[in-house]
């Protein structure tokens, strides 16, 4: 894969991501300078050697200031929008986590990791927890009571119409990172075998996604039917492999 088909792939795999970050921050309030400072000093330290060093400063400097006015000062505002700016930034650092993996297994990693961060973030903040301090109290909400296994809470995004315009990209980003993956293993994914593996696959569940759109009430039938048929499908390849 050349540089320019590279930077395509990576750009088109990004996009779901960037845009539900756009979304949340567009929302977002930042007007807090520790929220900005934050997030700031959280995407230098995974920037280039240099600038990992002024990050490493921006992330101590203000974390033991910020300590100092919640023991002393009894003033949390300041630690809470710092952790809030830590947290609203997460989604692109995994992205340039992704943008710079160096295996086929980082890669994926990352991508899953700032795509569901993404939309945990836009579903939080969409879903009213728009402030430093609603937002970090949500999450760590959410996590005592995962971990403690009492009532969950949702953090799934709701349905907007800007959640339903992330289909397209996330289709794209999901071609675009087999593309990517393949040529990190070094072969070529455009083979005879796989583009007849894809057209099966589309040929298989299109059918089933038309059905669900035009008749939804008939949706998990259609489901239902397109997995039957793909295992019954399986099952006779292998009956047939075994003869060989």
């Amino acid at each position: 894969m050349s540089n320019t088909s590279r930077y395509l792939a990576l750009a088109a795999a990004s996009s779901p991501i960037l845009i539900a970050t756009a979304l949340y921050l567009a929302v977002f309030d930042s007007s807090n300078p520790f929220t900005l400072l934050g997030a700031l000093s959280l995407l230098m330290i995974v920037g280039a050697d240099r600038v990992k060093w002024v990050g490493l400063v921006m992330v101590y400097v203000p974390a033991i200031y910020s300590v100092y006015l919640l023991i002393v000062e009894a003033s949390p505002s300041p630690f809470v929008s710092l952790a809030a700016g830590y947290i609203i930034a997460t989604p692109i650092v995994f992205t340039i986590s992704m943008i710079t993996a160096k295996s086929p297994s980082g890669l994926v990693i990352s991508y899953c990791a700032a795509y569901i961060s993404s939309l945990m973030l836009y579903g939080a903040v969409y879903g009213g927890y728009s402030t430093p301090e609603r937002l970090f109290l949500f999450l760590v909400r959410g996590l005592l009571s995962y971990i403690s296994s009492s009532e969950s809470l949702n953090l799934l995004p709701p349905i907007y119409p800007e959640t339903a315009l992330l289909a397209t990209p996330t289709a794209l980003s999901t071609i675009s990172l087999l593309l990517l993956t393949s040529s990190k293993n070094g072969g070529p994914l455009a083979t005879g075998h796989t583009l007849k593996a894809a057209v099966t696959a589309i040929a298989t569940v299109a059918p089933a996604a038309a059905t669900s759109l035009v008749w939804p009430e008939i949706a998990g039938l259609a489901a239902m039917a397109t997995a039957s048929a793909v295992l019954g499908f399986l099952a006779l390849s292998l009956r047939r492999w075994r003869r060989w």
